[in-house]
């Protein structure tokens, strides 16, 4: 929708048509730069098969030559085609026929050259000569696909807000069109690369499916007395689906579906089983504690908890930690987005359902969410865990729930990470806020102190069941067995040096959290991007969490999730170990839940081209970050 003048409309809508019509031009002189087989030439050296496209190209540039001086004098055959365009574009139902039409082309054209790009130069040998004659051509049509487009928003009327052009249904439709094109992309890759592990992806249409029924129930069911109702769990069906599918999808494009050696958890959990504290045999020693002559995972234990009854059932052989992760990942994601549209209902936040959906997308593909989601190995399933259970404790307090579940669940998580418990004053500060929204004087302490109390508690006994757990392994309530780890040799020399908790660490853990940036390097026509093992910065993986500072409201619940924060990075900033093998900041996910929380003020009902942009750059960042991890290089010998 535009609010330009007419004239305006004119002089933009003229440079527009100019614009495709000078970029044909350059297309039409590039697809002659390189000349036909001489068995194949038909005129001036050149194949029919390359004159019939020139002709057609030479024709639609002289059309929008034409059409570029019209919409600027506006003859009385352009005023008449204008009117019937303009019926199309109010046509909600034929409009979104071309939008799909021109979305689909500009996506199978961009798979296309996709193909050519990441694939061997014997491989694809056909589709590669078409780009190498046709290229700058291809190009040109994929930049009209984007200026019909820009052409249509700038001449859109103006519509209901309550009434959005692209419903739910829409949006799937869009989805699905989305996922057929890169199947069939897919199937190209891996039958030309034989490459077994991009076979058999069916998994990546459940989100078509799910996203389908959601728009069909939007739009059909809508006068139902349970449409808010099952819409909703039909959506976090969809998302869950959806965050399972990226996550399972990302494992085997990088042939990292099996358990890792350093996965442990379900061997400790074997162990528990059968009566043991440490691992017999294990198939690596690293990050492991010796003790006694045995070997012991020295992280706390809940994950090994978790996993338990699925290695009774199934057997350790069984488990495969990847898959648990992704599993776990999912769950976080439909978690998150619970809480979002909670705190919308609570009035925490004022988000609409598409912000809390894009703030959601932030956190499932636009952080180290989604690398540990992949992973598979001991300290990233822990960290996965940890927030599932916060998220949980996040939950319970937003439906005014006893505080001993709160206290509960947040005990949970310390049992994966301990450092976890600073997150009990967002728990506060959200208790607090409700009950000043729902008229109480939260001045009142009585009250708050025994909530503060019941919470408090079972967060205690699980430190005190931490400490236990200590004593039994290694008959020292206070050992918690880092500082005889068989990890790296500068990490134990710097614990047994500084302690795990020193002020030493402070610039080093300062540095990775906020400065650190990846190395970008463009050589020989190949682009890398090396986040390095070390990982990079927040603001460098997720420059969308630049929103925290947007909007700033001070309140119970916004002060409480502050302190949580900085009392997450105080902690972290003193820690012994930066994250260290790592895809950008992976302990960011210890906060990420206030974090998301106190952007969503800066979000707002409305969603802003900039925020847009700014998660699509996350996503992309920590697609890349993955495909570099996994594959060390884009540009390989023998491609383009």
């Amino acid at each position: 929708m535009s609010q330009l003048t007419d004239d305006t409309h004119k002089k933009i809508n003229a440079l527009i048509f100019a614009l495709m019509a000078a970029e044909g031009l350059i297309g039409l002189v590039t697809l002659f730069t390189v000349p036909s087989e001489p068995e194949s030439a038909f005129l001036f050296g050149y194949s029919l098969t390359r004159l019939i496209p020139a002709a057609g190209i030479i024709s639609v540039v002289i059309a929008l030559g034409v059409f570029a001086v019209s919409a600027i004098q506006q003859p009385l055959w352009w005023q008449n085609l204008s009117r019937q365009v303009m019926k199309v574009i109010r046509s909600p139902g034929k409009l979104f026929c071309l939008v799909a039409v021109l979305f689909s082309l500009f996506l199978a054209i961009l798979a296309f050259l996709l193909l050519v790009w990441v694939t061997g130069k014997n491989e694809l040998v056909t589709h590669r000569a078409v780009v190498e004659r046709t290229g700058f051509v291809i190009i040109w049509i994929e930049c009209c696909i984007l200026q019909l487009g820009l052409l249509l928003v700038l001449n859109y009327p103006p519509s209901d807000p309550e009434k959005p052009f692209f419903t739910p249904l829409r949006w799937s439709i869009l989805l699905a069109t989305t996922i057929i094109i890169y199947d069939v992309a897919l199937y190209v890759f891996a039958t030309s690369t034989w490459d077994i592990w991009l076979r058999g992806q069916e998994i990546i249409f459940l989100p078509v499916v799910f996203g389908l029924i959601v728009g069909l129930h939007d739009q059909f069911f809508r006068a139902t007395h349970s449409f808010k109702l099952v819409n909703h769990l039909l959506l976090l069906a969809f998302l869950g689906v959806s965050a399972f599918t990226l996550y399972r999808h990302t494992a085997w494009w990088v042939h990292n579906d099996f358990t890792p050696a350093k996965a442990y958890w379900h061997l400790v959990a074997d162990s528990f089983l059968h009566g043991r504290l440490y691992l017999e045999n294990p198939p690596s020693t690293h990050d492991l504690t010796f003790f006694n002559g045995q070997w012991y995972v020295p992280n706390p234990p809940l994950p090994a908890l978790v996993i338990m009854p699925f290695v009774a059932l199934l057997g350790v052989e069984k488990i495969n930690s990847v898959q648990f992760a992704t599993i776990v990942g999912a769950i976080n994601i439909i978690l998150l987005y619970q809480i979002l549209t909670t705190s919308t209902r609570m009035k925490l936040i004022h988000t609409s359902r598409a912000g809390n959906l894009l703030l959601t997308a932030v956190v499932m593909a636009g952080t180290s969410h989604w690398w540990l989601a992949i992973k598979g190995e001991m300290w990233y399933v822990s960290q996965l865990l940890a927030l599932t259970f916060t998220a949980i404790a996040v939950l319970l307090v937003l439906y005014k729930a006893s505080p001993i579940l709160v206290g509960l669940s947040l005990g949970i998580a310390i049992l994966s990470r301990p450092n976890i418990f600073t997150m009990w004053p967002l728990l506060a500060g959200i208790k607090l806020f409700i009950d000043s929204q729902a008229g109480k004087d939260v001045r009142q302490w009585k009250a708050f102190i025994g909530w503060s109390i019941q919470s408090a508690l079972p967060v205690c006994l699980a430190v005190v069941g931490l400490l236990y757990y200590n004593f039994v392994r290694f008959n020292d309530w206070f050992n918690f067995g880092y500082v005889t780890i068989n990890s790296a040799e500068w990490l134990m020399q710097a614990v047994k040096t500084y302690g795990m908790f020193n002020i030493h660490f402070v610039p080093v853990n300062f540095h990775a959290m906020f400065l650190k940036l990846p190395v970008i390097q463009f050589s020989a026509g190949c682009f890398y991007f090396s986040p390095t093992r070390e990982g990079i910065s927040i603001l460098a993986t997720t420059p969308a969490i630049i929103y925290i500072f947007r909007r700033f409201k001070l309140n119970w619940w916004t002060a409480g999730a502050w302190i949580s924060i900085i009392l997450s990075i105080g902690l972290l900033l003193f820690y012994h170990n930066t994250g260290s093998w790592q895809l950008g900041y992976r302990y960011l996910m210890d906060f990420i839940l206030p974090v998301v929380l106190l952007m969503a003020p800066g979000v707002g009902k409305r969603l802003s081209w900039l925020f847009t942009t700014l998660v699509m750059i996350s996503v992309i960042i920590n697609a890349a970050g993955i495909y570099w991890w996994f594959t060390e290089w884009w540009c390989k010998p023998g491609r383009i």
